[in-house]
């Protein structure tokens, strides 16, 4: 398991981090991506959010879902194979009735 923790904190050191220090220590971590299968081969930020547990329930993972999107230059993609946290699918299935989130064949991609 240690092995498998040091790992994944080395893969997550190639992506690029955004801290929003209004809610503690929560985080988006992104790293640019292109894939034929998502975004019709388009570039697209894959990401992995952490909101500090203060903060959790609050509608704070939504929010600034939301907030990155209006600021990046791509899509952001969220791979249902890689989210952990099953609450993470409950927020974006919830965002679903947005018209700039799309639930796609293998996770959710916000324009």
């Amino acid at each position: 398991m240690k092995q498998l923790f040091e790992n994944w904190r080395h893969y997550l050191k190639e992506y690029k981090e955004k801290r929003f220090p209004e809610y503690g220590r929560t985080s988006l971590k992104y790293i640019p991506k292109n894939n034929p299968y998502i975004n019709n081969g388009e570039m697209y930020y894959e990401m992995h959010i952490g909101v500090d547990p203060d903060f959790q329930g609050q509608g704070v993972a939504g929010k600034i879902i939301m907030q990155f999107a209006d600021e990046a230059q791509h899509p952001l993609f969220f791979g249902e194979a890689r989210i952990v946290n099953p609450n993470l699918i409950k927020v974006l299935e919830r965002m679903e009735s947005n018209p700039r989130v799309e639930r796609v064949e293998w996770g959710w991609m916000i324009r």
